[in-house]
């Protein structure tokens, strides 16, 4: 039972649907548990290398949706026909495509 109450205002359902993410969450400290035990038998190099590839891919991630955020915004422009706007953007990354 909730601590405030309103005439209007009515649960949706009952009190299991907030059990199910406690069982989840329950589950998933116990695979954090498990995988903190596997990292203790890794040596400094091996985690050093697991560092730098989880820094690879957050990197690689990061211009990934750059990219893409790019090409949502130049179909966006694309309606505007604006030809100031492309000469512009083709000046600004015109190495970038040259690449």
């Amino acid at each position: 039972m909730p601590f405030w109450t309103h005439s209007t205002l009515h649960p949706l359902e009952d009190s299991l649907s907030i059990i199910i993410p406690m069982v989840a969450s329950a589950e998933k400290e116990e695979e954090v548990i498990n995988e903190e035990e596997s990292d203790d038998d890794m040596d400094d190099e091996d985690m050093g290398q697991v560092l730098q590839t989880a820094t690879f891919d957050e990197e690689m991630d990061l211009l990934i949706y750059k990219m893409q955020n790019m090409i949502s915004k130049l179909y966006h422009q694309q309606q505007f026909r604006d030809t100031r706007y492309l000469n512009d953007f083709k000046k600004e990354t015109g190495r970038f495509f040259h690449y």
